[in-house]
């Protein structure tokens, strides 16, 4: 399948918890080939909505996969068209890392012994990730940032075609903030499309073909990302005076003063 082929739609969804609407009818559509970036303040509802597309918070509304219901998938093609990576990595147990991401190929069939086409996916997801290193180290033995690259090389092996990642570089250096954020690029510009919730604007600004703009759980703006995030947005969404510029093409928000209090 070509990444043109997928498509990931939402249509009017909703996610509550108790009485209270974390997420408010919420519609969008992502095409192959795309990586969208949902930013917003925090309780905005992002994560919450990224967890609803995983199909792993209940919700109404509607959520297609190739026009295919989500509820309609197979637990087993769930997993193998969407692969989530959530904010917080937690490893309880010292598994090697190589096993670690090697999880990532449970959607796939893999058992005890691995195919060529396994050990191939883990071998380029660890390299792409920069930790063939730490291959036979306990998970339990590495730093937060080098914990991370292993969670997001577990979701790079299952090959699936729709990555979900909610702050994917967060907890991560510059180097290898910068070449997460370009692995993503790539695999939503060959494999398939990724939604991706950043708090970095300037990130999202340079690497998102569309930024989807939440507040109060709804989505208050959908659109390229020279127009989502303006100063005069960033400022009604986020309560921030900020600078907008550009720097060798790129843009950079800088934020002006810093803030008294919550």
């Amino acid at each position: 399948m070509s990444a043109p082929d997928i498509v990931l739609a939402a249509d009017r969804v909703s996610v509550a918890y108790g009485q209270t609407r974390v997420v408010d009818a919420a519609s969008f559509t992502v095409r192959g080939g795309e990586l969208v970036a949902i930013v917003g303040p925090n309780g905005a509802g992002k994560t919450t909505l990224l967890r609803a597309l995983a199909g792993l918070a209940p919700s109404s509304g509607s959520i297609t996969v190739d026009g295919a219901p989500l509820a309609s998938l197979s637990l087993g093609e769930r997993a193998r068209r969407i692969a989530y990576l959530p904010q917080s990595q937690v490893f309880h147990w010292p598994l090697a890392v190589a096993d670690i991401v090697a999880l990532g190929r449970l959607p796939r069939g893999a058992g005890a012994d691995l195919s060529e086409a396994d050990r191939q996916a883990i071998a380029v997801a660890m390299a792409d990730t920069g930790i063939t290193q730490y291959a036979e180290r306990p998970v339990t033995t590495l730093s937060g940032g080098e914990r991370a690259r292993v969670a997001v090389a577990r979701v790079l092996a299952t090959e699936a075609p729709i990555i979900l990642a909610d702050e994917p570089t967060a907890s991560l250096d510059l180097r290898y903030q910068m070449a997460i954020a370009g692995m993503l690029l790539r695999h939503a510009r060959a494999f398939g499309l990724v939604v991706a919730v950043l708090h970095d604007l300037a990130l999202a600004a340079r690497i998102a073909d569309r930024v989807i703009v939440m507040q109060g759980g709804r989505i208050v703006a959908d659109g390229a990302p020279n127009e989502m995030l303006s100063a005069e947005r960033v400022r009604e969404v986020f309560g921030v005076e900020v600078a907008i510029g550009e720097v060798g093409g790129a843009r950079v928000v800088v934020p002006l003063s810093l803030s008294e209090g919550p």
